[in-house]
């Protein structure tokens, strides 16, 4: 299986039509373009931007109608709502948005626990007091089985609890634990270290760089973002075990600044716990319930893991999908509020989601529009790129959003 997955996502248009009989006003003549770029990135979308500005202004007059952007890599659908909301607290609701998201939620997992906790009945379990040298001292005992806790953490990687414990196969190394180990919060001192270890990955200087980053954690052992390039250098590199050295770095890079949510790691972590079926995601489930089980809701990627529960494949990526549903049902009632006219659109690639809203937007029946946004390649880029938005352009004009 494919190390680093093609990062995809869903696109979604929200388009706002707001009659004139209602209380509620909008810029009649303004396109709120939000969108997520982890996929195509920012180049793509302030092209395809450009160009669908360019055909509204040849067709109705130069900023008859204004299309106005806002990108961000990584967004979610959580934060796609919560940006919507701010929005139209701010200013007149627009009359079209179109919001790319989707795909970013199996990484980005803000928003995630609070979907867990109200759709699984689950009750934080809140952080504590205890030491970081006491934390990983309780952890590392039940690596060891040196206490009962481990029956928990070995055995509730399993949904029915009805197997044997898991004995993990990845053991990570407790630097924390060692007489040289110093927290150091200073970590602004490490940028131009760090920037100099990604510069080395990005020109494929493997074998340099992972020398660097070891002499770097030597001195600096308590700097998770070093363990989080170390990780994935052997996620990029692709070697023997990549995988398994990944997680035992990302692992470590946790145990290291453990009650830090911002901790790279952590989205290290849930990379693999997300695009993995082997027998790795065990491992990861154990760690998890590890930490959980000492430090409580660390982060919201300790928490996903442990609530989700499960090894299985299938079932994590469906309650990924639930969560973006359940959001996009969100946007749709936000929509309704300020009688909004909503049509969702497919991402131009093939991606499972597409076909997973499009049943949802049928089932549901709630008067909303699909419209399949499907990209062709001509063998010029931007030629490729101006057919699509003559095509986004066609379908607004003929159903008269546009006039």
């Amino acid at each position: 299986m494919k190390t680093f997955m093609r990062f995809k996502i869903l696109t979604l248009l929200v388009f706002a039509f707001i009659f004139a009989a209602e209380t509620v006003f909008c810029e009649e003549r303004v396109i709120l373009y939000v969108t997520d770029n982890i996929h195509l990135g920012d180049n793509f979308v302030t092209k395809y931007a450009d160009m669908l500005q360019t055909l509204m202004d040849d067709n109705y007059g130069k900023n008859t109608i204004r299309l106005k952007k806002f990108t961000r890599f990584d967004f979610n659908t959580t934060e796609c709502f919560e940006f919507l909301k701010y929005f139209n607290a701010k200013n007149y609701p627009p009359k079209t948005v179109i919001i790319t998201v989707g795909e970013a939620n199996q990484y980005n997992l803000k928003g995630f626990s609070s979907y867990l906790s109200q759709s699984k009945k689950k009750n934080a379990k809140k952080t504590n007091d205890k030491t970081l040298k006491q934390i990983n001292e309780e952890i590392m005992d039940i690596y060891e089985q040196k206490t009962s806790l481990f029956k928990l953490a070995g055995r509730q990687i399993f949904s029915n609890n009805a197997r044997s414990e898991y004995k993990p196969k990845v053991i990570p190394n407790f630097y924390a634990l060692s007489g040289n180990f110093k927290e150091d919060p200073n970590t602004i001192a490490s940028v131009s270290a760090y920037s100099y270890a990604w510069q080395l990955i990005r020109e494929k200087k493997y074998v340099q760089a992972r020398d660097f980053l070891f002499g770097i954690i030597s001195k600096k052992s308590s700097h998770s973002m070093f363990y989080y390039a170390l990780g994935s250098l052997y996620l990029l590199e692709q070697k023997e075990n990549a995988e398994t050295n990944a997680l035992k770095i990302f692992e470590e890079g946790i145990l290291v600044d453990i009650r830090n949510g911002r901790n790279m790691c952590y989205k290290g972590l849930m990379y693999l716990y997300m695009s993995y079926k082997g027998g790795i995601s065990n491992d990861i489930l154990y760690f998890a319930r590890a930490v959980h089980t000492v430090a409580g809701d660390v982060s919201d990627e300790i928490t996903a893991i442990t609530t989700l529960n499960t090894s299985n494949y299938e079932i994590k990526h469906r309650t990924i999908l639930d969560w973006v549903l359940s959001d996009l049902d969100k946007i749709k009632n936000l929509s309704d509020k300020n009688n909004v006219k909503l049509i969702f659109a497919s991402y131009p690639d093939d991606v499972k989601i597409n076909e997973v809203v499009k049943n949802h937007i049928a089932e549901t029946n709630g008067g909303m529009l699909f419209f399949q946004n499907k990209f062709e390649f001509t063998g010029n880029m931007d030629y490729s790129l101006y057919n699509l938005s003559k095509k986004m352009f066609s379908f607004l004009r003929d159903r008269k959003i546009l006039k």
